[in-house]
């Protein structure tokens, strides 16, 4: 008799677990199906682009020097699309130049035919003339007549005082070939630019008011180089020979194995923008220092 009333409340109990559960499930399910949130409308700032991650630059470090260009660290490619790198112990910008063949001379004058094809290979060049600045911390003074700033090019320095300046920061002058190549940037015309005067792109006699410039002011040609016309008359590595066009090498002509005079290349503030043309030549002798006389310089790439 108790056994049947325990199994009684048994059941009844079991009864009442399973009518709870279920008020309690119907709750849940109640809760559960709240209509969504709306979505917001697509419009056109809903969907800006994420941004682009940006980086700081690595810091220049004995590490990060590039082993190919001794002394070099990379810092950027310029708007030209040409890597650029930093020498460390000058503080100059150089860039790379990429070796490839092109068309040397003009006929513009006897000095400069035949027109002729040079292979060049790889090397880097300074962006910019080498400024007073650059000049004082490798030789401790400072040559030039227009003391107006550390961002004006050097002048008043010769052939000879340009070796000196190359032997102490492991630098060199560039040949002639060489300059004419990263002059021209691929053009053929008179200028980098076109075959028109365009005072947006040098210091010549009719813009300089008689004096060098900061260097870098005006446009830069095709492979982000400055004042490759203007400004400063260019020492190149070469001797000078009239007739050397005919037989030089097509292949990195180094010039002729002596000579009297060193040759000079884009003309400066003191001259007639003739003479700053690409093909133009120009000679001196090598201890000689005038107050347009500058230097850019070289690295090889190996």
């Amino acid at each position: 008799m108790l056994e049947r009333r325990a199994r009684k409340w048994v059941m009844f109990i079991l009864l009442i677990g399973i009518i709870v559960t279920g008020l309690s499930c119907k709750k849940n399910q109640e809760i559960s199906i709240a209509p969504p949130t709306a979505l917001a409308p697509v419009t056109a700032t809903a969907v800006a682009p994420a941004p682009v991650p940006t980086t700081e630059p690595a810091p220049v470090t004995a590490q990060s020097l590039s082993t190919t260009f001794t002394g070099m660290a990379f810092i950027s490619t310029n708007e030209q699309g040409y890597k650029e790198y930093l020498h460390a112990q000058t503080g100059m910008v150089f860039v790379l130049i990429k070796g490839g063949t092109f068309k040397m001379g003009s006929n513009e004058s006897n000095y400069e035919k035949p027109i002729h094809e040079v292979t060049i290979s790889d090397f880097l060049i300074g962006k910019y003339e080498v400024t007073q600045g650059q000049w004082q911390k490798i030789m401790s003074s400072n040559p030039a007549n227009f003391k107006k700033g550390d961002d004006y090019p050097v002048e008043q320095v010769s052939w000879n005082d340009c070796q000196d300046f190359c032997s102490k920061s492991g630098l060199r002058l560039p040949t002639e070939a060489e300059w004419e190549y990263a002059g021209r940037a691929g053009t053929s015309t008179k200028y980098y630019w076109g075959d028109s005067v365009n005072d947006d792109y040098l210091w010549y006699n009719s813009n300089s008011g008689s004096s060098t410039h900061p260097v870098g002011q005006k446009k830069p040609n095709g492979f982000g180089l400055y004042d490759m016309s203007g400004n400063v008359w260019e020492w190149c590595a070469d001797w000078s020979d009239a007739n050397y066009y005919q037989s030089s090498p097509k292949s990195n002509p180094k010039g002729p194995a002596s000579g009297q005079y060193r040759v000079l290349r884009g003309g400066g503030w003191l001259v007639n923008v003739y003479y700053c043309r690409s093909a133009r030549r120009s000679r001196l002798d090598p201890t000689f220092r005038d107050l347009s006389v500058g230097l850019r310089v070289v690295q090889d790439s190996k």
